[in-house]
């Protein structure tokens, strides 16, 4: 079995700034993917591969080729699906191996109970524990459950051309935040939360079971009726909604609105010490220290990609 691992870059054909967040896959030169094929149909071709995806999403990956769909089997004992079969060499067809790792990962990270976000590039939040807002909190504070900003992860699995080199599959990744206000508007009321002048909306299922709901925008809270929320601005001339099945815009001024009103005099302090916090990590060494941590804690899940029958990707901790 041929192990595959990630590592930081460090080529004299790569930039100093692509050094920092990219990391190659090694792949094995003497495995092949036995895929299916079925011609694609610009007509019928999307949803034939939504019908493909949603039946057998479990067992394989799909990939579209110019004309035809790919089948791509992901675990052991994995059907054969397809009109017709091929035998991919991994060197030769890395594009499909990048599909299968993108899966293999979106798999781990749920594993890890980590939410994901998004599928291209791989987006998931670090872990609960990792809020940056009670990292800054004066020791005497606290933040609601329900209030947080933890980091959010990108990961693209994809190929790399740089000049004098063959093109590789790696992973490039990145770092940011994400705000979370994830109380109904129904709870926000108990605690005391005044919602008028603030945009809200509602949890939508996402078409993939495997990635977060996303928000949809409804409206603007103009007044509190009972446990109805009066709208204006409104998306299809809304007038109200319930507030158990509503939550806040996460917008950067609804998250300023809700600080001033848990923290009063204190917020701007708050405020200062979260803003000198966030610029720290989107550059610079603490953002690049960032990343390698998420590297690693990668490398050490030692987890596998496998194509049907055959495992040839181990992610495992670099020795050395």
């Amino acid at each position: 079995m041929s192990g595959v691992r990630f590592r930081p870059t460090r080529s004299r054909h790569h930039t100093p700034q692509l050094a920092l967040n990219i990391a190659p896959v090694e792949c094995p030169d003497d495995v092949t993917i036995r895929a299916g094929v079925f011609h694609y149909d610009a007509s019928s071709g999307h949803e034939n591969l939504s019908a493909l995806w949603n039946e057998y999403r479990k067992t394989h990956a799909f990939a579209r080729r110019g004309d035809r769909i790919l089948c791509l089997p992901r675990i052991p004992g994995a059907p054969e699906v397809g009109d017709s079969f091929e035998d991919l060499p991994v060197r030769e067809n890395l594009s499909p191996v990048a599909v299968l790792l993108r899966a293999t990962l979106i798999d781990l990270l749920l594993a890890l109970q980590r939410p994901v976000l998004a599928h291209r590039p791989i987006a998931f939040l670090g872990g609960p524990q990792h809020n940056l807002l009670t990292e800054v909190l004066p020791s005497d504070l606290r933040a609601p459950h329900w209030l947080a900003l933890r980091p959010r992860y990108d990961i693209d699995v994809r190929l790399f051309f740089f000049a004098d080199r063959k093109p590789f599959l790696g992973l490039a990744l990145d770092s940011r935040t994400r705000r979370q206000l994830s109380a109904t508007c129904k709870e926000l009321l108990a605690e005391g939360i005044h919602l008028e002048g603030l945009y809200v909306g509602q949890l939508a299922e996402d078409k993939d079971p495997r990635l977060e709901p996303h928000f949809e925008l409804l409206g603007r809270v103009e007044n509190v009726r009972g446990d109805q929320l009066v709208l204006d601005d409104a998306r299809d001339d809304m007038a109200e909604v319930h507030a158990e099945g509503a939550v806040l815009e996460p917008s950067s001024r609804t998250y300023a609105v809700v600080l001033d009103q848990l923290y009063g005099a204190r917020t701007e302090a708050i405020r200062e010490a979260l803003f000198k916090k966030l610029s720290q990590r989107r550059v610079g060494p603490a953002k690049l220290e960032d990343l390698r941590r998420v590297l690693d804690y990668l490398r050490k899940q030692n987890f596998e990609v496998t194509l049907g029958s055959v495992s040839f990707a181990r992610v495992q901790p670099r020795g050395g």
